[in-house]
């Protein structure tokens, strides 16, 4: 049996857009992986860390020796200050795979849509539309959601959202990053 071209249209559209959900969650899963790698070796690299300080402690109190140990306390001082900045890293990292991962849903939700000629209407894109606003955790999801819905050129959106976001960072100098 031959599909219609409308329904050929349908069929492709479903298929890309799985494909693109599955590219986006492949790629989360297996960056995870290298995250949790890095993960542990920067807990590793602070566990050295504090078996350096102790040692440093359990050196002579000997003026020649002391100068060594405060260089060697500022070098240790330097590794937590860098661990701390990957931190911060990690954080928004992590972020990022959420946007991915709501992402990757929504797009799979909707080659489900696309390829049911049961569902395939425009009152279940928009019950989808307001699943993926409320399902947002973020509430820079919910302001480029907006901004998206608003704007009728996607690259003006993206820029309308961009400068909101930078004039939000400005005014809160105490930003504040969760991991969720």
């Amino acid at each position: 049996m031959s599909l219609g071209a409308n329904e050929k249209f349908h069929k492709n559209v479903a298929e890309l857009t799985r494909l693109a959900a599955a590219q986006i969650r492949v790629t989360v899963t297996e960056s995870d992986e290298s995250v949790d790698d890095l993960s542990r070796s920067f807990q590793d690299i602070v566990t050295q860390d504090r078996s350096i300080r102790a040692t440093i402690e359990q050196l002579p109190d000997i003026p020649e020796i002391n100068e060594i140990k405060e260089q060697i306390s500022l070098l240790s001082s330097q590794i937590g200050i860098n661990v701390q900045n990957a931190v911060v890293a990690f954080q928004f990292y992590d972020r990022l795979c959420q946007r991915l991962d709501h992402t990757s849903e929504c797009l799979r939700s909707l080659s489900e849509i696309e390829d049911d000629k049961k569902k395939s209407s425009a009152e279940e894109v928009t019950k989808l539309r307001d699943r993926v606003y409320n399902h947002f955790t973020m509430e820079e999801e919910r302001q480029l959601f907006d901004a998206v819905l608003t704007s009728k050129d996607f690259e003006h959106a993206i820029t309308e959202y961009t400068l909101a976001r930078a004039k939000s960072l400005e005014e809160d100098d105490d930003v504040n990053i969760e991991l969720f």
